[in-house]
Parts: C-alpha cells; structure tokens; sequence
C-alpha cells in the first residue's frame, strides 16, 4: 500500500525536504508557532537511530525557523495551496509530498481512503474526481 506522508512520518520519523516542507507549512497554516512546530519535529525526527538533538539543530531546524521567517529572506511563507501541491513535480524514490489524489495509482488511492473508512459510494465518487483530472 502506498502511504501518505503522514503514515510515513510516524512509522520513519523522517521525511525528505519537500515532504517536510509541505506538512510543516501545513502545521504552521493550522496554528502551530515556530516552538511549538520545533519541538513536534525534533521530538518525531529524533526517534529516528541516526539522528540526535545537536544533529537535528545542524541540519534540520534552520529550515523551521527559515519558514517562520526568522532565518533567511525573513519571508513568512504560507501552506501551499491545492494549485501548489498538484503542480509539485511526482514524488521519487521515498518522498512523500504532493497531492495522492493526483499522484497515487488508483488501487493505492483506494486502499488509502479505504484505510479512512469511507464507504463505496465515497470511494465510487473520488475516483471518478481522479478520472476526470479533479484533484
């Protein structure tokens, strides 16, 4: 079963950059502060084996802050809206980001909503969306 960026998070504790991005701009768009948005990534990312708090510092929480705009340009950057997401290129090998609506095969789409509990008739009307290219 192809897995949501989510799924993956929280059985790998990591994300590549974009997967990261996009669910970051995410949390920060539904109201978590550049601590709190800290401290959720370093808590998931540091049950990673290879990754400790001063690596997680060195290489991953400039990219936090730069999107709360305290590094860098000092932009404050928005979540990516749905137009965003479905023109990201396809996610490669072990990324996770994008729209699965537009991206996922339509067996793993299946599976994934399936995975939510929607009945056949929801299911019956997403896919026909996702035939039609209404993401």
């Amino acid at each position: 079963m192809y897995e949501s960026f989510a799924q993956v998070l929280k059985q790998h504790h990591h994300l590549k950059h974009y997967g990261r991005l996009q669910l970051g701009l995410f949390l920060k768009g539904v109201g978590l502060n550049m601590e709190e948005s800290l401290t959720f990534w370093k808590r998931e990312m540091i049950k990673k084996h290879d990754i400790d708090a001063e690596k997680f510092e060195k290489n991953y929480a400039y990219n936090i802050r730069h999107s709360y705009g305290a590094e860098g340009k000092r932009n404050d950057y928005k979540p990516w809206n749905c137009n965003k997401i479905i023109a990201l290129t396809q996610p490669g090998s072990g990324e996770y980001h994008g729209c699965p609506f537009k991206t996922f095969s339509e067996e793993n789409l299946v599976q994934l909503m399936g995975s939510y509990g929607l009945t056949k008739q929801d299911l019956a009307v997403i896919m026909d969306k996702k035939r039609e290219n209404l993401y």
